[in-house]
């Protein structure tokens, strides 16, 4: 978990400096369609995948990196590099989340009932989520 962490952090602080003012730009009438589109191709073709692939490789392809790929192309094309380095930023910062999620899960699943695990695991994520939004709103800009 602190090797989780501290790639992450790492990662975070590797990216480029960007500004902070966003370029107030209208998405063409196409735009948000296609992203849904793209979005659900990859869904349901790891989906389909899934079998084949095992559930190792099917985690490792989970749609989580994939989206934030998805989203951060989307950035670059309509509003530039400095906005999809902060989808890229904001990404990584909310990994941390996942990562004390799938902690939570792996280590109580078989130990206690599946709602208190995933009760526990979601609450775990929201509490982190909160910490590493606050200290990357202040350190990471």
């Amino acid at each position: 978990m602190s090797l989780v962490c501290f790639t992450l952090a790492l990662v975070a602080a590797l990216l480029p400096a960007t500004t902070t003012g966003a370029r107030d730009v209208k998405p063409p009438a196409w735009d948000l369609p296609l992203r849904m589109a793209v979005a659900t191709a990859v869904v349901l073709l790891l989906t389909a995948a899934a079998r084949h692939l095992g559930p190792t490789i099917s985690g490792l392809l989970s749609p989580v990196p994939v989206f934030l790929l998805v989203m951060a192309i989307f950035a670059q094309r309509s509003q530039g590099p400095a906005t999809s380095i902060r989808v890229l930023r904001g990404g990584v910062i909310g990994s941390f989340a996942f990562a004390v999620f799938f902690l939570v899960v792996g280590a109580l699943l078989g130990r206690v009932g599946i709602g208190a695990t995933y009760a526990l695991a979601s609450l775990g994520a929201l509490a982190v989520n909160g910490a590493s939004l606050s200290v990357g709103r202040r350190i990471l800009r």
